[in-house]
């Protein structure tokens, strides 16, 4: 069985209706894809949805880690995007298994069953852009198609560890990630170990494992730049079924398995007439 979590939280960023629409399409994914998996889901705000596989809790901020001090949006933000590795880290202790963390903004479009054997996994944006994108400011930039996504990934308790003596580190330099828990990964994998993923027995989809794949924001266009990463509509037109495997113009011969979005992007294309025809199996809620 899979093992989910992820966060339904109201922080005046998006609105309550558009976080519970993610939630309902992701858990509809999941329903139609996935045999077997359980879902814990971690709010501020009350949530109707009947759906056996779904564990509704009461989100809290656990200030093990806290990475902004301030109170504007973008702190709570961060700070909310930052806490799903110290929520890891309290479910662990509580179930002695490690929860695979998903964004809302992210549909399922595959069986994804075989996860289970991996006890840990991380998505790269992919794609064939190598532009300097930023991992650490002033300090440590990546290839943009080689940075790590904090839409989809799963622990062991050994990397967690890893990660936090990283994290560690970098606070004792004074350095400051760009992009919460995503550039942590990225910046232990590439700069830390040098990019010695294998040998570390770390999996990067699509990289070194299940390298048919593409699962990344790289799917929503064939040149990925700092500023276009994000799902659109012309990517969406790119959008194709072959053999019921969803795959992408700009990278044919890859297969989706996560489809990857923003939220403020995916509320630009989710009630168009070709979002509706493509993914018509899953909006049934």
């Amino acid at each position: 069985m899979l093992k989910f979590f992820s966060f339904c939280c109201f922080i005046d960023k998006i609105s309550k209706e558009d976080l519970v629409f993610a939630l309902k399409l992701l858990l509809s994914s999941l329903d139609y894809y996935v045999k077997s998996y359980e879902f814990i889901i971690y709010t501020n705000f009350d949530i109707d949805i009947n759906n056996k596989n779904l564990i509704i809790r009461n989100y809290y901020d656990n200030k093990i880690i806290k990475y902004c001090d301030g109170d504007t949006t973008f702190d709570k933000w961060f700070n909310l995007s930052f806490n799903k590795i110290n929520i890891y880290k309290d479910l662990y202790d509580e179930y002695n298994e490690n929860y695979i963390w998903i964004d809302l903004d992210t549909v399922i479009v595959s069986d994804i069953s075989y996860l289970e054997n991996l006890d840990n996994f991380f998505i790269e944006h992919g794609g064939n852009t190598n532009e300097p994108f930023p991992i650490v400011h002033n300090h440590f930039d990546l290839d943009i198609n080689r940075t790590i996504q904090g839409s989809t990934w799963k622990l062991n308790i050994q990397l967690y560890h890893s990660f936090m003596e990283t994290l560690e580190e970098l606070n004792k330099q004074n350095l400051r990630i760009c992009y919460d828990f995503q550039g942590l990964v990225a910046y232990h994998l590439y700069k830390k170990l040098n990019g010695q993923i294998n040998e570390q027995n770390i999996n990067v989809l699509g990289l070194n494992c299940h390298v048919n794949t593409i699962n990344g924001l790289s799917i929503w266009t064939d040149f990925i730049t700092n500023t276009n990463v994000h799902c659109n509509i012309i990517g969406l037109q790119n959008l194709y079924y072959e053999n019921e495997v969803l795959k992408s113009n700009y990278h044919p011969n890859k297969e989706i398995h996560f489809l990857t979005c923003t939220f403020y992007s995916l509320n630009e294309i989710k009630h168009t007439e070709l979002f509706k025809e493509l993914f018509k199996h899953l909006l049934t809620f």
